[in-house]
């Protein structure tokens, strides 16, 4: 029985559920299990911990125990495109801006504070930006930056290092790409930055406090070290020591510029890719932290009671997975009525449980809330449509988010497509997830319900998938699974993945004219408001257009971790901040390590 098949029946009987995990538990009996406590533990009338502000009582020292899920080919973001390099560059790599920290009760919102800037003015006519530096921000005490103090120089260093040879230098680097805002950088003194600006363009400041694009590397990095081998940051980490394929040592910088921080005295991340070797080295305590599979969430509490279970408390930024159409010139996916098809032969309840298994969370008496993507995140609160549940707000293209086999076997039927043949690409590995392999056959097996002859084409991800898929601009033949990732703003978005040169853009030709001129517009709305009714209007015409099919949508997920690092849960991170927002807040509670 096919993975698909098995899932349906047991939707039938068991509420949707994909696995067994919890089964038999009763509510009562893990909390018997879990029993009572107090902060950081869990209460007497739920499985979830308690967070709370423990900074008042933090003491500083000690070192944390966390982990990676895959190497990194380097650490400089500014020449090196691999996604892997900037997660770990950051601990070390200041930028002009950074992300306020967020809380349980307050969540973050995306603002900007300053980072190596202190302050910034945005001309009357939003064509130009004029940024002042921190006075005496250090960088690295070892050679060859031995503390010096960031100026103007190493900031423009790096614009020239971004703007000529990043791989996202078209998002803002004018010269790069014309839809891009910034068509240049000037130093009027060694403390102000100045960025003139092609247009007003509304998400330029978390733009620039993403950790993707300009991150601030000494003039140093030019000729005295190798930034792609070493790190010399003025960030709140240093790389003390990397051993290739098996761990990262951090220690805190001494002298960075926020008082008393970083508490920790540093970070331990072992590189642990396989699934299985992190569960046990997690639930063995020597690892901290893991990304427990959500369906496993349940029975690793059961088995260590100590541990704390948290709830994400609000939903991801995350845009959705989509299914991409090939767009040769013959391709049978020009035709729209066979995208939306494609559309509605996914059942997207299906694919949340399959990435969030809110069933089994369910099972137990929780209240777990699921949403559907439509092409943005079901995260993006005030702009995002409910295609389930507010299809009128969708409107036309609502019909093409329900899961109706039927109906998309009309629309293949009046495509001339009944009996269409497609391969479908995708990588099967963890790269992405635990849960990605098992994605790429539950999505065939849908579209194999639907009619359409599948031909899996499984391709190695280094090798053919991200140059041809992820980064072809949709000239392959059939079918592909494609992820995508919460950036600064939404129009990161848009602008990679439904323009026609954006990074990894998933078209091959611009999107009609009614759909482009909005995805401009909104690029340019200072108002928030009347931005999100552009961002709605966006939804509603390619729900019909179809550019692509999201997979699934969003559950309200839940972590899982041992209870030794104070204000972890506490303070929350905005989508795409760095260590360099949440990590030296989190300090180690010693009361809590075990005897």
């Amino acid at each position: 029985m096919s993975y698909w098949d098995s899932y349906r029946n047991r939707r039938i009987t068991r509420r949707r559920a994909l696995a067994g995990v919890g089964a038999g538990v009763g509510a009562a009996a893990l909390l018997a299990a879990c029993g009572g406590g107090d902060e950081g533990g869990s209460d007497s009338t739920s499985l979830l911990g308690v967070v709370k502000d423990s900074t008042p009582k933090a003491t500083p020292g000690g070192t944390w125990k966390s982990f990676v899920s895959s190497d990194s080919p380097g650490f400089d973001p500014l020449t090196q495109a691999a996604s892997t390099v900037p997660a770990i560059s950051n601990y070390s790599l200041s930028r002009l801006l950074k992300y306020e920290l967020g809380t349980q009760e307050n969540r973050p919102t995306g603002e900007v504070e300053g980072d190596a800037a202190t302050s910034w003015e945005v001309a009357g006519d939003g064509l130009s930006v004029t940024f002042k530096l921190r006075p005496g921000m250090k960088f690295d005490p070892r050679p060859p930056t031995n503390g010096k103090n960031l100026t103007a120089a190493d900031v423009m260093y790096s614009w020239s290092q971004y703007s000529t040879l990043a791989g996202t230098r078209g998002v803002l680097a004018n010269e790069a790409n014309p839809t891009a805002p910034i068509i240049s950088m000037t130093a009027p003194d060694q403390q102000t930055i100045v960025a003139k600006l092609k247009f007003p363009y509304s998400p330029l400041l978390p733009m620039l406090g993403y950790h993707w694009y300009l991150v601030i590397q000494p003039t140093e990095a030019e000729d005295k070290f190798n930034a792609k081998q070493d790190m010399r940051g003025s960030g709140p980490w240093l790389l003390e020591k990397y051993s290739p394929s098996a761990e990262y040592q951090f220690v805190k910088h001494p002298n960075y510029y926020v008082k008393d921080r970083p508490f920790l005295d540093g970070i331990s991340r072992p590189i642990i890719t396989e699934y299985a070797t992190g569960l046990s080295q997690f639930e063995a305590g020597n690892i901290w932290e893991f990304d427990v599979d959500q369906f496993d969430m349940i029975d690793v509490k059961k088995r260590n009671p100590q541990m704390e279970l948290l709830s994400a408390g609000a939903f991801s930024r995350n845009p959705p997975q989509v299914v991409v159409y090939g767009w040769k010139p013959d391709s049978p996916f020009r035709d729209q009525r066979v995208r939306q098809a494609i559309s509605m032969m996914l059942d997207r309840d299906a694919m949340i449980e399959l990435n969030f298994a809110p069933s089994v969370f369910r099972d137990q008496g929780f209240d777990v809330e699921t949403r559907w993507a439509t092409h943005i995140s079901a995260g993006e609160e005030g702009r995002w449509i409910d295609p389930q549940r507010n299809q009128k707000e969708l409107g036309e293209g609502a019909k093409f988010f329900q899961y109706d086999i039927a109906e998309a076997k009309k629309l293949m039927s009046a495509a001339s497509q009944a009996n269409l043949t497609s391969d479908f690409s995708y990588f099967a590995t963890n790269r992405y997830s635990s849960a990605w392999p098992k994605q790429g056959e539950v999505l065939m097996d849908m579209l194999s319900q639907g009619g359409i002859t599948i031909k899996p084409n499984v391709v190695d991800y280094d090798v053919e998938y991200n140059p041809k898929y992820l980064n072809g601009k949709a000239n392959f033949d059939g079918l592909a699974m494609l992820p995508s990732s919460a950036g600064p703003d939404i129009d990161t978005h848009f602008a990679a993945k439904y323009t026609k040169d954006g990074r990894a853009t998933y078209i091959a030709e611009t999107l009609p004219t009614a759909i482009n001129d909005l995805l401009e517009a909104q690029r340019r709305e200072f108002d928030s408001a009347k931005r999100n009714e552009l961002i709605k209007e966006i939804q509603r015409k390619m729900a019909v257009h179809m550019p692509a099919a999201p997979v699934g949508g969003l559950s309200m997920d839940f972590a899982i971790q041992w209870p030794y690092l104070g204000n972890r849960g506490w303070f929350v991170q905005y989508a795409g901040a760095t260590a360099a927002e949440l990590y030296p807040h989190l300090w180690l509670d010693k009361s809590k390590l075990p005897s």
